[in-house]
C-alpha cells in the first residue's frame, strides 16, 4: 500500500526532464485556417509555441525517422495545475517518460492528417510495472493495435478527417475500455472485456513513451478540463472574457488596434481541439503597412504595401491596388509570400499629379489602407547682378505634402551650401509651399548652384534637384567710343560688360524715359548709344543708364548716371572703323551726299538744255524771211519737232525729283538738220 501511494505522489511531482538519447522532429504540414479546429501557425509556417526553438532536421537511417535538436523547454501554462505541468502543448520526444494517468486527464496528440504509413506509438507504462503497446497507423483506413487484446482492428476515416491537414487525438483510459477520438470523431470505443485483455489494460497507468517507431507525433498535451487562454500562435487576437472558460462557453474575439480580423469573431469552448476553441474559421489578424512616395513631377514614384501574419497557404496573399475607385495593374509587381509576409509595389513612371492609391486583400477588399503619392513642382530663381551687389537667389516647391515638410540643401558641385561668409541660408514653410533662400554677399563672379529636394514624410522617395545660376556684370560709361558734346546736342554710351546674354538698357533724364538709342552686341559686351540733339543740351547735364535682365525679370535694375561733356572737353570721335554703328551712319551720310550732287547736276544741264532749244527756235524764225519756200516748210517741220521737246523738257522740269532719264536730253540730239552743225 506504501508503495503505491508512494508511486502515485511520484507520478504528480515528477518533473519532466527530456530524454537527450534520442529526439524527434516536428513536421509541421500545411493548414488552412477555415478547415476547423486546425492550428494555422503551426500548420505551414514554421512558427513555434514559446520556447520550442527548432534548428533544423535529418534522417536517421534504419527507421527512417526525421529528427531535430530540441533546445530548451516549453513553459507550463500560465493556469496549468501543478499537478500537470504539461498541460501546455509541447514537442514530442522519442524515449522520454511523460507522467499521465490517461484517465482523469486524457493524453492529446497532434499529427498531419491521414493518408500515409506514420503511425502514433506509444508503450503505455502502469504502476506495477508492466508495459503495453499501442499504436494508430494514419493510413487511408485506420489500423489500431492494442497489445494482449487484438492484433490489429481496421477503422474506416470519415470524409471530415480525410479534408484534414491537422489531427487532435484524443486518448483516454478506463478501467475496462480505450477510447481513441479524431478531433470531435470518435475512432474507437474498445472494451476490453470482449478480448479477454482486461487484466493487462485495467491497472493505473503512471507515464507513457513515445516509442522510437512513432513517426506520426508531433505535440502532446494532457487534456485540460476547460479552456484556459486564448492559443498563443493566435497572433493580436483578444478577448474581453475571463479565464478559465469551462466547455461550451461562447467566447467573441477581436484584433488589436491596426489588424484585421478575417477570419471568425466567435468561437465556443471546445478542449477535444488542437485550438481549445471551435471555430469554422479560425481568427486570423492581419497586418497592413504602406508606404508612401513624394516626387518631383515626372520623376519615377514606387509605392509599397506589406501584409503582416498572413495566413500560409491560404491564398490570402494576392494584394490588389485602386486608384480613382478602379482596380489598376499597370506596374504592380506580383506579391511573394515570405515568412507570413506579402510585400507588393505599384511603380508610377511618370506622374503629373499627386493621388491616392489604395492597398488591400483581393479576397477583403474592407481590409486595406491608403496609399500616397504626392507630386510637387520645382521652380529655381536665377539673378542677373552687378559685380560687387548682394543679391539673393531663390528655390521655391509647391504642392508638399505637409508634416513633416520635406528639406532644401543648396549645393555647388557636391559641397554643400550652408549659412556662413559670403552665404546665408534661409528656408520657411508656407501653406503647402517650401521656399529656400540663397543669399550672395558681394558677388563678384559668375556661379552654378543646385537646389537638391528631400521628402520629409517620405524619406525613402528619390530626391528632386534644380539649377540655380549667377550672372556677373559690369557697367560703364567711359565713352571710348563716341561720346561727344557739340553745340547742337551730344552723343552718349552706356557699356555692359561681361554679360553672356543681351540686357535691356534703357536711358532716362530725371523721371522721364528716352527713346531711340542704338544698341549693338558682341562678345561679352553689350554697348548702349544715346544721340540727344537740341540747343536745350547742357554740359554737365546726367542722364541714367539702366541694366534690366531679359532672362531673370526677378534679378534688381541697375542704375548708372552718364554726365554730358563740356565743349572745351570734347572728345575727338574715334576713327570710323571703331564702330559698327559709325560704319553705318558715315555710309548714311555719303549716300545722301552723292545723290544731293547728282541731283543738282543734272538740273543744271537741262535748263542749260533749254535754253539752247530757245536760241535756236529763234534764230530759224529770222532765217525763214529769206529762205525758199521749200527750206521754210523744212524749218517749220523742224521747230515743230523741237518745240514739242522744248515742251517735253518744261513737262520734265515740272516733276519732283527728275530722274536720270529726264534729264538726259543734251545737244548730242539735235536733229540732223541742225542748222547750226556743219
Amino acid at each position: 500500500m506504501l508503495l503505491t501511494l508512494f508511486l502515485l505522489l511520484s507520478t504528480f511531482l515528477h518533473p519532466i526532464v527530456p530524454d537527450t538519447r534520442s529526439t524527434k522532429v516536428i513536421t509541421r504540414g500545411g493548414s488552412h485556417p477555415a478547415k476547423g479546429g486546425s492550428d494555422p501557425v503551426l500548420a505551414g509556417n514554421n512558427s513555434t509555441l514559446p520556447g520550442n526553438h527548432s534548428t533544423g532536421s535529418n534522417t536517421t537511417s534504419g527507421n527512417n525517422q526525421t529528427r531535430f535538436q530540441q533546445t530548451d523547454e516549453p513553459p507550463v501554462h500560465p493556469t496549468a495545475s501543478p499537478s500537470l505541468p504539461f498541460r501546455g502543448w509541447k514537442n514530442v520526444s522519442t524515449l522520454e517518460d511523460i507522467p499521465t494517468d490517461m484517465a482523469g486527464n486524457p493524453l492529446q496528440v497532434k499529427t498531419n492528417g491521414i493518408g500515409g504509413s506514420d503511425e502514433i506509438n506509444i508503450d503505455v507504462k502502469f504502476v506495477n510495472g508492466d508495459k503495453r503497446n499501442f499504436f494508430v497507423r494514419l493510413s487511408d483506413v485506420l489500423v489500431i493495435g492494442i497489445a494482449e487484446c487484438n492484433d490489429s482492428i481496421s477503422v474506416n476515416a470519415s470524409d471530415s478527417m480525410r479534408s484534414q491537414d491537422l489531427i487532435t487525438w484524443t486518448i483516454s483510459k478506463t478501467s475496462s475500455s480505450l477510447v481513441v477520438n479524431a478531433d470531435k470523431t470518435t475512432v474507437l470505443n474498445y472494451d476490453f472485456s470482449s478480448a479477454n485483455c482486461t487484466d493487462f489494460w485495467n491497472g493505473t497507468v503512471a507515464s507513457i513513451e513515445f516509442t522510437a517507431s512513432d513517426t506520426a507525433s508531433q505535440e502532446f498535451r494532457s487534456k485540460p478540463v476547460n479552456c484556459t487562454a486564448l492559443p498563443v500562435s493566435w497572433l493580436h487576437v483578444v478577448t474581453d472574457s475571463t479565464f478559465p472558460l469551462p466547455q461550451g462557453t461562447v467566447v467573441s474575439v477581436r484584433c488589436s488596434a491596426g489588424y484585421w480580423n478575417i477570419g471568425d469573431t466567435s468561437l465556443t469552448c471546445d478542449t477535444s481541439l488542437y485550438s481549445d476553441f471551435i471555430s469554422q474559421n479560425n481568427p486570423w489578424c492581419v497586418g497592413i503597412s504602406t508606404r508612401g512616395a513624394e516626387v518631383a513631377a515626372g520623376t519615377k514614384a514606387t509605392l509599397t504595401c506589406v501584409v503582416e501574419n498572413v495566413p500560409p497557404n491560404s491564398g490570402y496573399h494576392v494584394v490588389a491596388w485602386k486608384v480613382g475607385g478602379n482596380v489598376t495593374t499597370s506596374g504592380v509587381e506580383d506579391a511573394q509570400e515570405v515568412d507570413g509576409k506579402v510585400t507588393s509595389t505599384i511603380t508610377v513612371v511618370n506622374p503629373t499629379h499627386s493621388a491616392t492609391y489604395i492597398c488591400s486583400m483581393a479576397d477583403h477588399p474592407a481590409v486595406g489602407l491608403p496609399v500616397l503619392l504626392n507630386v510637387f513642382t520645382m521652380r529655381g530663381v536665377s539673378k542677373d547682378v552687378r559685380a560687387g551687389m548682394t543679391t539673393t537667389l531663390g528655390c521655391f516647391v509647391e504642392n508638399i505634402s505637409g508634416s513633416p515638410s520635406p528639406t532644401i540643401v543648396w549645393k555647388q558641385g557636391d559641397d554643400v551650401i550652408s549659412t556662413g561668409g559670403k552665404y546665408q541660408v534661409k528656408s520657411n514653410t508656407l501653406s503647402n509651399t517650401l521656399e529656400s533662400f540663397l543669399t550672395i554677399r558681394r558677388a563678384m563672379k559668375d556661379a552654378n548652384f543646385t537646389c537638391q529636394v528631400k521628402s520629409g514624410k517620405f524619406p525613402d522617395s528619390p530626391s528632386a534637384e534644380i539649377g540655380v545660376s549667377l550672372n556677373t556684370y559690369s557697367v560703364s560709361s567711359d565713352c571710348t567710343d563716341y561720346c561727344m558734346r557739340t553745340t547742337g546736342g551730344a552723343v552718349v554710351e552706356c557699356t555692359v560688360q561681361n554679360t553672356h546674354v543681351p540686357m535691356r538698357v534703357r536711358w532716362f533724364k530725371d523721371s522721364t524715359e528716352i527713346t531711340g538709342a542704338l544698341e549693338s552686341f558682341e562678345g561679352s559686351s553689350q554697348k548702349s548709344v544715346l544721340f540727344i540733339k537740341g540747343p536745350g543740351v547742357r554740359s554737365e547735364d546726367q542722364y541714367t543708364c539702366q541694366i534690366e535682365s531679359r532672362d531673370h525679370p526677378e534679378s534688381v535694375a541697375t542704375s548708372h548716371l552718364v554726365t554730358i561733356p563740356m565743349i572745351s572737353e570734347q572728345r575727338e570721335v574715334s576713327p570710323i572703323t571703331s564702330s559698327p554703328v559709325v560704319w553705318v551712319l558715315a555710309g548714311v551720310l555719303l549716300l545722301l551726299t552723292v545723290v544731293i550732287a547728282v541731283l543738282g547736276f543734272k538740273v543744271i544741264k537741262a535748263q542749260r538744255n533749254m535754253v539752247t532749244l530757245n536760241l535756236r527756235l529763234s534764230t530759224r524764225e529770222k532765217l525763214d524771211s529769206c529762205s525758199s519756200p521749200s527750206t521754210i516748210l523744212r524749218n517749220r517741220a523742224a521747230n515743230h519737232r523741237e518745240g514739242r521737246d522744248v515742251e517735253s523738257l518744261r513737262r520734265t522740269l515740272d516733276r519732283k525729283p527728275p530722274t536720270m532719264s529726264q534729264l538726259s536730253l543734251s545737244e548730242d540730239s539735235a536733229p540732223e538738220d541742225n542748222p547750226f552743225a556743219e
